[in-house]
């Protein structure tokens, strides 16, 4: 029985254009003097991921989003690792500034490390947008596959 309903969700996954999460929270409220609402939704194509992330409020804050990839920079940049790898890195729709740096196995702060299991750390790139922003703040990142 579960062999059938597995083939038939394999069928149904085949037929359908993409796969959407919707994830909400207002979990800066215990750092945050307004309220303020967190939603991120992924959008899964078969050639690209878009995160849009949307942060309701009012006024000015500091804003930081941190997007994990699974190499290590070391001597090349960020864009040409994306083009070995045959992926295109946008961030779009973002009417604010944005600041960047990425860290690689950093201890303070702890970042820039992936666990591929327990207690097996392995050197990656933790990338960083951070600016002083007016709220409410709406942006969409894109990863394509080339």
């Amino acid at each position: 029985y579960s062999g059938k309903l597995a083939a038939l969700a394999g069928i149904f996954l085949e037929n359908i254009d993409s796969f959407v999460v919707t994830i909400k929270h207002d979990g800066f409220s215990r750092v945050a003097s307004t309220p303020i609402l967190h939603t991120r939704k992924f959008v899964f194509t078969s050639t690209t991921c878009e995160i849009e992330d949307c942060i309701e409020g009012n006024g000015k804050d500091f804003f930081e989003s941190f997007l994990q990839w699974p190499f290590r920079v070391d001597d090349t940049t960020l864009s040409e690792c994306f083009n070995v790898l045959g992926i295109q890195f946008d961030l779009v729709g973002c009417k604010n500034k944005l600041d960047m740096d990425y860290n690689i196995a950093t201890v303070s702060p702890v970042s820039g490390w992936r666990f591929q299991s327990y207690l097996e750390k392995i050197p990656c790139t933790t990338q960083r947008f951070f600016s002083n922003v007016k709220l409410p703040l709406k942006f969409n990142y894109k990863i394509t596959k080339k």
